[in-house]
C-alpha cells in the first residue's frame, strides 16, 4: 500500500490549522491508516511536553507575567503584586514582596519553585496534579 510520510513543520502546521478537535481525534485514531500520523503527533507532542513540566512552566509563567515583555502582558505584574498582598495576608507569608517570596536569594537568581507554585496555584493559574 501507499504510505504518506509526514514530517514535522509544514505538514504539522496543516494538521494544527484544522482545529483542536481534529488534532485530538487524529491523536487517538486507532486505524492502521492513521498510525503514521499518530506517530508524528506523538513525536511533536513529546518535543513540546518539556515546556509543561512543573519546573519549567512555573518559572517561565511567573517570569513572563512579572517581566511584561509582550504588549498583551502589560499590567500583569501590577495585578500580581496587588494580589500577592492578599495572598500574603491569607497565607501568613513573611516575604514583603512577591519577587522576594518567589526567589531564595537577594539577586533573584535562585527561583523558589515551591513558593511560586503555591502562589500561582492560589491565583488559579496552576492546578495540583
Amino acid at each position: 500500500g501507499h504510505h504518506t510520510i509526514y514530517a514535522l513543520g509544514a505538514a504539522m502546521d496543516a494538521e494544527l490549522s484544522r482545529g483542536a478537535g481534529h488534532f485530538a481525534n487524529e491523536a487517538v485514531n486507532p486505524s492502521d491508516a492513521a498510525k503514521p500520523r499518530r506517530e508524528l503527533l506523538a513525536r511533536y507532542l513529546e518535543r513540546f511536553a518539556h515546556f509543561f513540566r512543573r519546573d519549567v512552566f512555573v518559572r517561565r509563567c511567573f517570569e513572563a507575567l512579572n517581566a511584561e515583555q509582550r504588549p498583551e502582558l502589560l499590567g500583569a505584574a501590577a495585578a500580581m503584586k496587588e494580589l500577592f498582598e492578599e495572598y500574603r495576608l491569607e497565607k501568613h507569608v513573611i516575604s514583603e514582596s512577591m519577587v522576594e517570596h518567589c526567589y531564595k536569594d537577594d539577586m533573584f537568581l535562585d527561583f523558589d519553585l515551591e513558593a511560586a507554585s503555591n502562589f500561582l496555584h492560589w491565583l488559579g493559574v496552576l492546578h495540583r496534579p
